[in-house]
């Protein structure tokens, strides 16, 4: 089974491409539409969805903004593959162009029934060739409606940054009352934003003091990071031709893509693999002049970690190739001051990879 995330985008780009060849869109149309659309959400916080019903701007939205959220829902299925993998029934409320069964689909996830709610349903049927292209048994098993019956897995995928906190917390109550639980898992995915990781930490609380465990690959339940701060995930997007040309055009630049999440569960506890040497990257890689630094949260809190380039070695060379949503062990290191310093001594070892070209 093929789970890397850049492979399986290659495969989403051939048939988005087919899909765009048969509206006879130019790509010169299809990129000034991409612009308008940014435009709509830099102006509203993303808070319309009247967009959607501009047959154009529906296909601008298909083309540009879809592969990123599909993309992010493949590293998200595949790094935590285990909690997915067995459910039967799944409902995605807010679904756009089936976003999160896309990313299904293309991971070879099975289920019994994929339920897809949004509040424009139009909008659903632009991913619907794609599921059929890539699994014909997640195709035969959409319903486009929401549940009648309890169902196992749900997905929130930027929802809740479109709600005042009132609506968010009647949401999470709605969702409660179809939950199975004692077999589930929720995924709250949000913009990589001060504003997105205060939403997750509402949903956080919510949902821990209604039975919920916290299964995010972090050390502690009770986060470290200061309340003027946030904490987000940080991708490079592979992008198409197609995707190049608009960015050339209009001047956007998704290169990396940020964003915050929140995994939850009756069910399942989280499996720790954290100790005293155990971390989660929690920053980007800062490649200095005659050194490298990182910032790593673990049982002692949010700190920054870092080697002098010269004492690079065989045994802790996996420093440099750290990226942020790794997890990794380090043994071997010393307080300095305000930081800690590795040095020839020192061992590294990246147990899990959560972004990069790496994957298990």
């Amino acid at each position: 089974m093929i789970n890397n995330p850049d492979i399986l985008l290659d495969k989403l780009y051939l048939l988005i491409d087919r899909i765009v060849q048969n509206t006879n869109l130019s790509k010169e149309k299809i990129a000034s539409n991409v612009k308008k659309l940014s435009d709509i959400f830099n102006q509203t916080e993303g808070k319309t969805t009247d967009y959607m019903q501009n047959d154009v701007l529906r296909i601008a939205y298909f083309v540009y903004f879809y592969p990123i959220n599909v993309y992010k829902c493949l590293h998200l299925i595949n790094f935590y593959r285990d909690f997915f993998f067995g459910k039967k029934v799944f409902f995605d409320y807010g679904a756009g162009p089936l976003t999160f069964y896309s990313a299904c689909a293309l991971m070879q996830l099975e289920g019994e029934r994929f339920f897809a709610y949004d509040n424009n349903q139009d909008v659903l049927y632009l991913g619907k060739p794609v599921i059929k292209n890539i699994s014909l048994t997640l195709y035969n098993n959409l319903i486009l409606s929401f549940p009648e019956q309890k169902v196992n897995a749900i997905f929130l995928g930027n929802v809740l940054s479109e709600l005042e906190e009132i609506k968010i917390y009647q949401l999470l109550g709605k969702i409660l009352k179809i939950i199975d639980m004692k077999d589930n898992i929720i995924l709250i995915l949000e913009p990589g934003t001060k504003k997105g990781f205060k939403n997750i930490n509402k949903a956080k609380q919510f949902l821990m003091t209604r039975g919920f465990n916290f299964l995010n690959a972090c050390p502690t339940e009770n986060c470290p990071v200061a309340e003027n701060d946030w904490c987000h995930e940080n991708l490079f997007f592979p992008r198409s031709p197609l995707i190049e040309y608009i960015e050339q055009k209009t001047g956007l630049n998704n290169k990396f893509i940020n964003f915050t999440y929140g995994l939850f569960s009756t069910n399942v506890k989280k499996i720790s693999v954290f100790d005293d040497n155990t971390f989660k990257v929690v920053g980007n890689l800062f490649n200095r002049k005659g050194e490298y630094a990182v910032y790593l949260c673990g049982k002692m809190g949010l700190q920054l970690f870092s080697i002098l380039k010269k004492h690079l070695n065989e045994a802790n060379i996996d420093f440099k190739n750290l990226h942020r949503g790794d997890i990794v062990n380090i043994k071997n290191f010393n307080k300095i001051s305000n930081f800690y310093r590795l040095d020839t001594k020192s061992e590294v070892k990246i147990i899990k990879k959560f972004g990069g070209s790496n994957f298990s």
